[in-house]
């Protein structure tokens, strides 16, 4: 059985590898798709392997919605209707939301780094 990093290396390779557009898709179709609490820590360490995945991934991170309100008024852009967009939706919460819970900590230490005694 293939590890998750094989799996997501073969199907980078075949979605189309390095192109910005490529990269996009895959960041949030297949990458978002593949993690689990189980794995997180192995995916990032694949899309950071790849420059503009890890830049395209980053960005789908970054800009997902933050709140409950946020996550219902989000819009996404598929085919499919209503359903397939909700489990889409749900789908990128998950994902967002595991590897914000998992690098939480390193935000709260950069934070505590810079903080300013006044």
């Amino acid at each position: 059985m293939a590890t998750v990093t094989e799996t997501l290396e073969s199907m980078f390779f075949e979605y189309g590898g390095e192109s910005e557009s490529a990269c996009a898709s895959f960041a949030t179709v297949f990458a978002f798709s593949k993690i689990t609490e189980e794995n997180v820590r192995e995916v990032l360490a694949f899309v950071v392997s790849k420059p503009m995945l890890n830049r395209m991934f980053w960005r789908a991170v970054n800009s997902a919605p933050r709140t409950e309100e946020e996550w219902q008024s989000s819009v996404l852009i598929c085919g499919g209707g209503e359903e397939m967009q909700r489990k889409m939706k749900e789908r990128d919460r998950r994902a967002v939301e595991l590897v914000r819970s998992t690098l939480s900590h390193v935000q709260q230490r950069r934070e505590a780094l810079f903080r300013r005694d006044t």
